[in-house]
């Protein structure tokens, strides 16, 4: 068998999303790991607050952006009013064709929007799951992503879904962890189904593809790319020598130009300048199915390899800065790492402002030792960026 040739036969192209309805592209780019970069493009006319006429089709979409990550103030806003008028409409009224809620899809966004990025009732929406479940029980693909909606806003896993593909595809979306005896019927499935033509079919083939690739050692790059990633990131102090941070001036008339990094968000941005070009399904600041009370939000994730980025700020000297940044940590891979994800290697990158490079080797020792916990980089403020 040619891995090559199965992984083509449902490849994604620019044609498949353009010619679906929107609702439908968006379905597809949340669920292939590898195309969560279209959103940006998926969702440009959501952001203008100004546009009118938007359709649950509209929500649906938004609400599978704000799953993924893609966000700001304005579109959260937006999405909450839109959820709001969405809930006060009649569904399965008599004498009307029903719509939103026999759209398996639709469904599914609207939920996956609101329970990853906003607070918005609930009771109306499993009101209509619950009748739309009887509506497509024959419909084995709507009925299973009404089931996923459902399970989504009960907490629940997925393991009701009636499609294997399906189960592993729609856990690994919103960052569960399959079983492995799903894993293997979904493989076997995939096989049976790669030449599958429908846009959601083969981004739900894509998904399984990464996950069988690197669960079952379907394909044997996984250690490897990990290993490069590290590598990356380990050398990033030598990419730091061409840091804009001048103390002469270089062109005449222009200012002199010093890129501070004060705080952890300006050290996210860095690793993302780094990374995204080699790494195309890195994602940033998303959150992580609830651990009892909490909902865990990772800094930086790539999830073909199942590994976050834990970036931390040191500002404090002394061996008590060490000493919570190794509790907070340790902390943190316990909730990224939890069953319920689909997580299992954590990369801490550590800025060290106070340049105390004599911890460090007591630094990684500790927390390398942790299960989980791949390698602890640290990379202290370079001398030519002296305050």
């Amino acid at each position: 068998m040619n891995l090559s040739d199965v992984k083509n036969a449902f490849a994604l192209t620019d044609e498949d999303f353009n010619t679906a309805p929107l609702h439908i592209s968006a379905f597809a780019a949340f669920v292939a790991p590898s195309e969560r970069l279209r959103f940006d493009a998926l969702i440009a006319d959501d952001m203008d607050v100004e546009r009118t006429g938007v359709t649950y089709k509209t929500i649906a979409r938004m609400g599978y952006a704000l799953a993924a990550g893609v966000s700001n103030e304005t579109f959260l806003r937006r999405f909450k009013q839109e959820v709001d008028q969405l809930a006060g409409r009649t569904f399965f009224a008599e004498g009307r064709a029903p719509q939103f809620e026999i759209d398996g899809v639709a469904l599914l966004g609207v939920v996956a929007g609101m329970v990853t990025s906003v607070e918005a009732r609930q009771d109306w929406l499993l009101s209509v799951l619950d009748r739309s479940g009887d509506t497509l029980k024959d419909d084995c693909f709507q009925s299973d992503l009404v089931t996923a909606a459902k399970a989504l806003l009960r907490g629940d896993g997925f393991d009701a879904l009636g499609s294997d593909r399906r189960r592993v595809a729609i856990a690994q979306a919103f960052g569960h962890a399959a079983p492995e005896s799903s894993l293997e019927a979904a493989w076997t499935d995939l096989l049976r189904f790669q030449n599958l033509d429908d846009i959601t079919e083969k981004a739900i083939n894509a998904a399984v593809f990464e996950a069988c690739a690197s669960a079952l050692d379907t394909i044997s790059l996984r250690t490897s790319i990990l290993t490069d990633l590290i590598k990356v990131l380990e050398r990033i102090d030598t990419s730091l020598s061409h840091w804009t941070f001048e103390t002469k001036q270089r062109v005449k008339a222009a200012p002199l130009e010093k890129w501070e990094i004060n705080h952890e968000y300006h050290v996210q941005n860095l690793l993302w300048s780094v990374l995204k070009p080699v790494f195309p399904d890195l994602v940033d600041e998303e959150f992580l199915p609830k651990v009892g009370h909490v909902s865990p939000r990772y800094d930086l994730g790539v999830p073909s390899l199942h590994t976050i980025i834990e970036v931390k700020y040191l500002k404090k000297s002394g061996q008590g800065a060490f000493r919570k940044l190794t509790e907070e940590i340790a902390a943190d891979s316990a909730l990224y790492l939890a069953k319920s994800t689909s997580y299992k290697h954590i990369i801490a990158f550590v800025w060290d402002e106070t340049r105390q490079t004599e911890e460090y080797r007591t630094l990684r020792s500790g927390l390398e030792s942790i299960d989980g916990i791949e390698r602890v980089i640290v990379l202290p403020r370079p001398s030519k960026m002296g305050r």
